[in-house]
């Protein structure tokens, strides 16, 4: 499987070999390894040089397609119709992702725009196109299409459970406080989550115990029953919002506490976490989501 999706939704097949056979991709794709790496050296006065920070680049990866009809005129409205979708220009925060199917037969996506290639195609066959398809992207990591979400969830009074992790037995919900540490593994590059708080509850905080991060309400905010938080870590998307009852969404990021900080990266590897909050009941919830990434396809 491989198409591309616009920023608006418009979705590009690159590849139907097994169904219509009017496109499709050959061996031979590149920019789907590891991305390019940039150094900045200093040179000393005594003589010797040192790397002093490395910087991912970009990528641009290569596809090389066909595009087939049987007649000229179907071959042509195959190649017309990829380019009237594919072909943007611009400015824009959002422009789209390359999705594919890894080896694995799991999905992954590429935030990337469309650079080029169609405009010199090869015309050696009647019925038949040649071409190289070029993207380009900014952000070099691949995304997995299935998010990752992990939901904590009343267990009874015996405890919390928080997707595979149990916490301590002498947590509760109900009118108490919780005070609880648990560990997502992230086995991508590190991210960064968003974070969705169901009331009612009071006193909220979350303390990432590795790498010290916390996002942290006041102790005179309530959370009611109905409400809801979002937690945007995202990089460019930062900030939280509390939508009420009645769907009537506000932005409260300036609330937060003064040791907040929506910086609050999951690493590689396991991550260690602490909540705390109050006047809790069973309707509560507290739910961690983002998508795992990497350098390779």
């Amino acid at each position: 499987m491989l198409r591309y999706e616009t920023a608006a939704g418009v979705g590009i097949i690159l590849d139907d070999y097994l169904e219509q056979r009017t496109v499709w991709e050959l061996f031979g794709r590149t920019g789907f390894a590891a991305p390019p790496l940039e150094y900045t050296d200093e040179t000393y006065a005594a003589g010797y040089t040192e790397t002093i920070a490395a910087r991912v680049l970009p990528r641009d990866v290569t596809i090389p397609l066909v595009i087939r009809g049987k007649t000229q005129a179907e071959r042509d409205g195959v190649l017309r119709r990829i380019a009237e979708r594919v072909i943007q220009h611009g400015v824009r925060h959002d422009w789209g992702r390359l999705v594919f199917t890894r080896s694995d037969g799991k999905e992954a996506y590429l935030h990337c725009v469309y650079a080029g290639g169609l405009e010199a195609i090869a015309d050696d066959e009647p019925f038949v196109y040649k071409a190289v398809v070029n993207f380009h992207a900014s952000d070099p990591y691949f995304y997995a299409l299935d998010e990752t979400s992990v939901t904590l969830s009343n267990a009874g009074d015996a405890g919390l459970y928080f997707g595979a992790f149990w916490f301590g037995e002498g947590t509760y919900f109900r009118g108490g406080s919780v005070s609880a540490v648990g560990e997502v593994v992230n086995d991508g590059q590190m991210v960064y989550p968003e974070i969705l708080i169901t009331g009612p509850a009071k006193a909220i905080r979350i303390r990432g115990l590795d790498s010290g991060a916390a996002i942290a309400f006041p102790s005179s905010f309530e959370l009611q029953r109905g409400e809801q938080i979002r937690i945007d870590c995202r990089d460019r998307r930062r900030g939280v919002w509390l939508t009420r009852s009645d769907g009537v969404v506000s932005d409260i990021t300036p609330i937060l506490t003064l040791e907040s900080s929506l910086i609050f990266p999951i690493h590689n590897g396991a991550n260690r976490f602490q909540l705390d909050y109050v006047d809790a009941t069973d309707a509560t919830r507290f739910l961690l989501r983002y998508r795992e990434r990497g350098f390779s396809a």
